[in-house]
């Protein structure tokens, strides 16, 4: 049956509003339209709603309904954190099809349908990282351990000696769970509460004792804030400030090194910078900058530059 615009549109928004679905199919008998006059109506109502803030039309495979306002903010939230996930590549299979059904909980079904449908190559293109382990039960102890102050007495296989083909253990009262680059970590203050050390909790293994902590003074707690600012992919080598020339949009490097000071604009766009850094972590960023970054000081960093750099042409000089 033919209807004026007007009457069409508020048929459609009315439709809508009442929480029906709208297919494109069933528009185009209904109103005796062609698929443009409905793909422009569609347009229109879109703006409308977006407009007075009612929600959000989603469509799918042809079929248009309407998210309430509270709905489609759940929804979008739900989707940022999936994606999150599901780029993080830490949870075995199993674990990220928990998490994943736990983030959808409260969507509405046909949300959870439109999530489903917008996550389907994330999902299906999703890889772990190689030789997981459950990170759960890892999660759930080490939390409760922080909870309730306790020194601890654990396995773990320290990833930077390949050469220990066996676990030894390790002392210390763990304070700080975080995620990072792929892993979760955990910071514990080591027994004589000189120095935080971090451990990649999937190297944890089994905790063998259990005893009351030490309360750790405010003066000497732990800063994330340091370790981020201060760190780039691992967290050793001396704290180091380095100079550099960067011949990129200096833009990028507040990305990488928070901290970053930009001393000097150059005429040619090429800026001078100051970071203040674990030098072994500036050291794999920097070789990885190729030409774009000529460092200028310390000496100490330049001289590892040289003896890397000329033991990596040596390599394929021959």
């Amino acid at each position: 049956m033919k209807r004026n615009s007007n009457d069409r549109i508020a048929d459609l928004i009315g439709r809508l509003l009442a929480g029906q679905t709208v297919s494109k199919k069933g528009a185009l008998d209904t109103y005796g339209i062609s698929s443009r006059t409905f793909l422009r109506d569609m347009a229109y109502i879109k703006r409308a709603i977006n407009e007075y803030r009612l929600g959000k039309i989603v469509n799918q495979q042809e079929k248009y309904y309407l998210f309430p306002q509270s709905d489609a903010a759940d929804f979008d939230i739900a989707l940022l954190i999936s994606n999150i996930l599901l780029g993080s590549r830490a949870l075995t299979t199993n674990e990220m099809n928990a998490a994943l059904k736990f983030v959808k909980l409260h969507l509405s079904p046909q949300m959870q349908r439109s999530l489903e449908q917008q996550l389907k190559i994330p999902y299906g293109s999703y890889t772990p990282l190689w030789h997981l382990k459950p990170l759960f039960s890892l999660l759930h102890e080490m939390a409760a351990c922080i909870a309730h102050k306790q020194e601890i007495a654990f396995t773990y296989f320290d990833p930077m000696r390949p050469d220990e083909q066996t676990v030894h253990i390790s002392h210390g009262q763990p304070v700080t769970l975080f995620f990072e680059t792929y892993y979760f970590y955990v910071t514990m203050l080591s027994q004589n509460e000189r120095r935080y050390q971090l451990y990649r909790l999937d190297q944890t293994g089994t905790i063998l004792t259990k005893q009351n902590g030490k309360k750790i003074a405010y003066a000497n707690h732990y800063s994330l804030q340091d370790h981020r600012q201060q760190t780039y992919l691992v967290n050793t080598g001396q704290l180091t400030t380095i100079s550099f020339v960067y011949r990129k949009p200096v833009q990028a490097i507040h990305e990488t090194f928070p901290n970053a000071q930009v001393l000097e604009t150059y005429p040619n766009g090429n800026s001078l910078v100051k970071i203040r850094v674990k030098s072994d972590g500036a050291l794999i960023w920097i070789l990885g900058q190729g030409t774009d970054v000529q460092v200028i000081s310390p000496p100490s960093i330049i001289q590892q530059l040289r003896t890397t750099l000329k033991k990596a042409y040596q390599q394929y000089s021959n």
